[in-house]
């Protein structure tokens, strides 16, 4: 795994377990988050979004408020 697909993974797990604590909310939010970051980037895995896009990846996992469109 490249170093770039590490930091977007860590930043996914930091602002999902920062939301909550429920196991089964997590759940749902990494699904959501993960959807969410698909369709800004429009790409179908996190893994393809370019490391140009990285500090906007970020910014936007760090004010995601759990919505799949936002």
């Amino acid at each position: 795994m490249l170093p770039l697909q590490l930091r977007l993974r860590k930043a996914v797990s930091t602002r999902v377990y920062e939301m909550t604590d429920d196991p089964d909310a997590r759940q749902v939010y990494f699904r959501l988050l993960y959807a969410a970051l698909k369709r800004r980037y429009h790409v179908r895995s996190y893994r393809e979004i370019k490391q140009s896009q990285l500090q906007d990846a970020l910014r936007f996992i760090e004010n995601w408020r759990g919505g799949y469109y936002e």
